[in-house]
Parts: structure tokens; sequence; C-alpha cells
């Protein structure tokens, strides 16, 4: 029997219960200020660009750390109740904006279905 997808509401909220017992004076949101958020995924991901480009989703094992701007996004709508297909949708934009490089270029990033995601703090490590 499969799976059920890997929560993003849960990884954060595993990240964020991690730091505090590393640095029990910080703030998630402060981390994420100085030195973005770190995802460590195997997740579905892929894009479809005009004209006629594509590379269909498939689980890809994928490192990258999210920019402050994306980040402090992603934990503020998680804060505020965010779903896991809103997050992921928040996620998927980040990461064209940031590892495609192609902001408002018409590309269409797929990320979801994840086996298992981690985040951590660069800032903190």
């Amino acid at each position: 029997m499969a799976q059920p997808p890997a929560s993003v509401s849960q990884a954060l909220l595993d990240a964020e219960r991690e730091l505090k017992n590393r640095i029990p004076t910080t703030t998630v949101l402060q981390q994420v200020e100085e030195g973005g958020l770190g995802l460590y995924t195997r997740a579905r991901i892929g894009y479809q660009a005009p004209p006629d480009s594509e590379d269909a989703p498939r689980l890809r094992l994928f490192t990258q750390v999210i920019s402050p701007k994306w980040a402090c996004q992603i934990v503020k709508e998680h804060s505020q109740g965010a779903t896991d297909t809103q997050l992921e949708e928040l996620i998927a934009w980040a990461l064209q904006e940031e590892y495609f490089c192609a902001p408002g270029s018409g590309l269409c990033i797929h990320f979801g279905g994840a086996e298992f995601i981690d985040f951590y703090f660069p800032a903190s490590d």
C-alpha cells in the first residue's frame, strides 16, 4: 500500500521544534529573514514551458535553500493556517524563481507528492 504524501505543515512544525531545542531564544521568522529556509525532499517535481517543452513531474531527490523573501512568505502562510496544497504552490513559485531562474517566463512548476520533506535553517547551522 502506498504511503500518503509527506506533510509540508508537519515538516515545518518539526523544523521549528528542532530550532527551539537548539536555539531557544530565536524564532522561525528571525531565522528565515536571516538565511532563508533549506529544503531537502524527495518529491514529484517537474515543469511545463511554452512552447511544448516539459519535464513531466517525477520523483526527484532535491535540495535547495529558499531565499528569505519566499521563506518568510511560506512561514507566514503556514502560521495563518495554509493547507499543504497552498504551501506546495508557494514552494513551486519559489523554485520557479530561484532554482529554474525563470520568473515571469510562463514556466509552470509542479511540486507535490513528497515521500519526505525536511526543512532546516541555514542561518543557524
